[in-house]
């Protein structure tokens, strides 16, 4: 991607030192032009052009396309040296003229006079235009160095050069050096104009530097060599070396088809690029630049026009220098009605300001001049002693007379500006009663529309979870949006580190094709931003507001750009409290949730085991922070069985408790009635799960019945943890049933049996014990479980229980992570 050329900035210099050498010349010029004597001959390149009407010399025999070749006997070199050799003629004397009229040469007297003060008041007002267009090619060329701003500058002050006076050569070096300068610049001036519509208003193709430089060739060689050539002959012609006539047709010829030629091109170009320019830009400039081609093209036209056919067309070569004029008027328009300079507040006021206060002195120094005359004529006081008394009064009175009149012009005229500043309290007071994000966003989204009328409103918000920015809030018109901002592209880092507001309307085509990267243009031409806002928080960005583009067709200005960044700082800061507020209701919201889904899980659990002469039971569960889903059990089936359950359902929380109740109510109600074995039970469950609950819903369950008097143990496991049998010599897996419940609905399920005999130990555990990692990342596991069992089988359950969580949390660190549940069941020795 390129980058702007490195001599944008050196080219500032000889263009201000060409502005100070104007400005300063003028002085001298404006002096000479004054006291030189005036014959009202108007020559170019020594050629008469015309006698003008209020000339001495109306009557005398010089006509059109004489040649003048010598003044009071000294042959004249160049234009420079005709005007040296007149306004050494301080004394206002007849000079004879030798010229040249085919081929014959004649001598004729030219008187002169002062010159007429019609021709200086004309010369005045081409004067203002010329320096109209050099303080706005100053102010763009000091606020804009890249190509547009230093080609618009270039071609302000060439126009200016060609409109301002300039002084009286003395020496023949500087009068030859004047001469080529002046063609450099008559030369040059339609290669300048054609390379500034070139770049004008904005869209150019991104070029490597040799084909910008194979650009400047193509644009400046033709008129490089027209200017060598011309050079050539009027350095011949300084030195009296004569040039063909023909070679001069030919010179004349190239010269015209050239000036032609590029003017063309350039309103070619210009309309090209005009029309693919964005709306923003068109909006900006459509006024300026309708006053720039009125103001120019009648210029051009008839300097072209004069170098075809010389003649008499000073009233209509007086009447387009004027019409330059237009240019200032279509800038000051621009200025006032839609901003395209920020000084727009600034202009305005000043020139209202001025005028009151011009209004202030007038109606003063007429009431005291009223009042003086009557006092002086009616009590005979001296004038001087009632100025004295009026200056002091004027002093005294004249600030605060000022200040309520701009008060009121303010309240008035500007009043805009005083309800922005009324938004601003009313935004923050507004802002400062919403707790929720959803009530600040759309309350910003309320503002905007009542006044700035976006078309459309939207808010990316940072996910905590990967850090990108998403889309989390618009209005209708913004629902169409990216779903997510490139918050690592050139625009994310510009707005993460400047945050002020980027009013994308204003961004040229050609700054953004040379320095936005893919990835941010490709944002900006999806999303049709019109401003980007935004919101910081710490060091990287929290949010960002996208703003469409006004819906009345005006453009964002200075004082929205200043509203949206005070309400993006106060945003920020209610959008975090916002967000502090829900973390710490979320917080509340979660812990009530886990003493809830406790509560349920506690009330779903057994108060005691029963009480069996042959058995000794005893369960116990142990919940994390985070709430789940297990469940155990025991129950008598009339006086010589027991059942035993334990169970774990997915999720956590209150789902998951919720879930559990509802499959603990419906198991205990199968499970107590006659003739239901295991295998029946887990069955009926598995149907009522998958029918009742979700698909992502499903639970593991193990149902055993002891039977104390066959001293056999009948078990239907689905899907969880294997209980354990755990004998002198070895340890059984208790693991047959089927898969967990809530995956087939006509699932059967089968079942297992084993003999007890007294002194064995059955152990009914959840995953909350084996699956209990350490800081290495290795589970407790089945083993570590069968392991601690044997070592410790011959504990008194309780202790055994104390044991067992002691084993499991020793061996997370202290961590605990999940619930750890588990249900013992002792036969006793006869």
């Amino acid at each position: 991607m390129r980058r702007e050329p490195l001599y944008h900035p050196i080219l500032r210099f000889p263009i201000l030192a060409l502005i100070a050498s104007i400005v300063l010349l003028e002085f001298p010029g404006s002096r000479d032009l004054i006291e030189t004597p005036y014959s009202g001959i108007e020559t170019i390149n020594l050629v008469v052009q015309n006698v003008g009407e209020e000339s001495p010399n109306t009557d005398k025999d010089i006509r059109q396309n004489d040649e003048i070749r010598a003044v009071a006997g000294e042959r004249v070199r160049n234009y420079h040296h005709l005007r040296y050799l007149v306004k050494r003629n301080t004394g206002f004397a007849p000079q004879e003229y030798e010229l040249s009229r085919g081929d014959e040469t004649i001598t004729v007297t030219v008187e002169y006079v002062p010159i007429p003060s019609s021709l200086v008041h004309r010369r005045f007002g081409r004067l203002l235009v010329g320096f109209t267009f050099l303080l706005t090619g100053l102010l763009v060329l000091l606020r804009r160095c890249d190509s547009i701003g230093i080609l618009f500058s270039l071609n302000c002050t060439i126009l200016c050069y060609f409109l301002a006076d300039r002084p009286v050569l003395p020496t023949p070096s500087l009068q030859i050096t004047g001469e080529l300068f002046d063609d450099a610049m008559m030369v040059f001036f339609p290669a300048v104009f054609l390379h500034f519509f070139r770049v004008f208003p904005g869209r150019v193709r991104v070029m490597d530097r040799r084909a910008h430089v194979r650009r400047v060739l193509v644009i400046y060689g033709f008129p490089s060599l027209l200017f060598l050539v011309g050079s050539v002959f009027i350095i011949r012609n300084f030195f009296f070396v004569r040039t063909s006539s023909g070679v001069l047709t030919m010179m004349l010829a190239a010269s015209t088809f050239y000036t032609a030629w590029y003017l063309l091109a350039s309103l070619i170009v210009f309309v090209r690029n005009y029309r693919f320019s964005s709306v923003a830009q068109k909006q900006k400039l459509r006024i300026a630049i309708a006053g720039t081609v009125v103001g120019i093209v009648p210029f051009l036209t008839v300097i072209v026009w004069r170098q075809i056919m010389p003649g008499s067309y000073t009233l209509w070569e007086f009447l387009s220098s004027l019409g330059l004029v237009f240019v200032s008027i279509s800038f000051a328009y621009a200025i006032l009605k839609h901003g395209a300079i920020e000084l727009n507040i600034v202009v305005r006021k000043s020139i209202v300001y001025a005028f009151l206060t011009g209004l202030i002195i007038a109606a003063y120094y007429g009431l005291v001049r009223l009042l003086g005359d009557y006092l002086t004529s009616e009590f005979n006081l001296r004038p001087a002693y009632f100025s004295v008394i009026a200056v002091l009064v004027l002093a005294v009175i004249f600030a605060p007379a000022r200040e309520i009149v701009q008060g009121v012009v303010d309240r008035l005229f500007f009043r805009g500006d005083y309800d922005y500043k009324e938004e601003v309290v009313e935004f923050n007071r507004q802002l400062s009663r919403k707790l929720k994000k959803r009530e600040i966003l759309g309350y910003f989204s309320e503002r905007m529309e009542t006044l700035l009328k976006s078309s459309f409103f939207a808010f990316y918000s940072r996910d905590d979870s990967d850090g990108e920015l998403k889309l989390d809030a618009s209005d209708e018109n913004g629902s169409s949006l990216p779903p997510t901002f490139p918050k690592d592209s050139l625009l994310g880092r510009y707005l993460s580190r400047y945050r002020k507001a980027l009013m994308v309307e204003y961004l040229d085509s050609s700054w953004g094709r040379r320095y936005l990267d893919a990835t941010s243009t490709e944002f900006l031409e999806a999303s049709k931003a019109a401003v980007c806002l935004p919101i910081g928080s710490g060091e990287s960005l929290s949010g960002l507001i996208i703003l469409g583009s006004k819906r009345s067709g005006l453009l964002y200005t200075r004082t929205d750009s200043e509203l949206l960044e005070t309400f993006s700082e106060h945003l920020g800061l209610v959008l975090e409290n916002a967000e502090l507020h829900e973390a710490t209701m979320e917080k509340e919201r979660l812990k009530n949730e886990v003493m809830l889904a406790r509560e349920i899980q506690l009330s779903l659990l057994p108060k005691e085991p029963p009480r069996h002469t042959s058995v000794e039971l005893l369960g116990q569960m142990v919940s994390s922070v985070e709430v789940g889903g297990d469940y155990f059990d025991y129950f008598e089936l009339g006086r010589e069985r027991i059942g035993v359950a334990i169970g774990d359902v997915s999720g956590k929380g209150v789902p998951a408790a919720m879930l559990m109740s509802s499959l603990q109510a419906v198991f205990k109600n199968l499970a107590l009635r006659d003739g239901m074995n295991p295998g029946d039970v887990i069955s009926e469950v598995n149907k009522y799960l998958c029918s009742s609950g979700k698909p992502e819903q499903f639970a593991t369950f193990f149902y055993g019945i002891l039977d104390l008097k066959d001293s056999t143990f009948t078990f239907c496991n689905a899907g969880h943890c294997p209980a354990l049998l755990v004998k002198p010599d070895y340890v059984d897996r208790l693991g047959e049933g089927g898969m967990i419940l809530g995956i087939e609905p006509a699932k059967r399920y089968a079942e297992g049996r084993v003999r007890v005999e007294p002194g064995n130990m059955i152990c009914l555990y959840t995953d909350g014990v084996t699956e209990q990692t350490n800081a290495g990342g290795d589970q407790y596991g089945e083993k570590g479980l069968i392991e601690f069992l044997r070592a410790n089988r011959n504990l008194p359950l309780s202790d055994l229980q104390e044991s067992l969580f002691a084993s499991v949390l020793a061996f997370g660190d202290g961590r605990q992570d999940d619930d750890i549940t588990n249900v013992i069941t002792r036969y006793k020795i006869a």
